[in-house]
């Protein structure tokens, strides 16, 4: 079981199965609470407030939080192949 703040929220309305997307949720809250130190709110804001978080960074982390799967990488390799080709540097 996971800890409530991480589950995506499609799973605390509704249950059922998780899948990667719930994982890729997951990650984007570990990212927000790495750059901000606090768990993002229920409706995701922007880290515009790290004024020198790289863009892709930001990327990567409001993607991970969008409350819409369909909008969330497929896939933790889906995400790291986008990282790369946004000039992110070798991962």
């Amino acid at each position: 079981m996971c800890a409530p703040a991480y589950l995506a929220p499609e799973r605390r309305k509704d249950g059922g199965a998780a899948g990667p997307r719930d994982d890729m949720f997951a990650v984007g809250v570990l990212l927000h609470e790495m750059l901000t130190g606090e768990l993002p709110a229920v409706e995701a804001e922007a880290l515009e407030e790290v004024r020198s978080l790289p863009p892709w960074l930001a990327e990567l982390a409001r993607r991970c939080l969008t409350a819409q799967p369909a909008a969330r990488w497929p896939d933790a390799a889906a995400a790291l192949d986008a990282v790369g080709r946004s000039g992110a540097g070798p991962m």
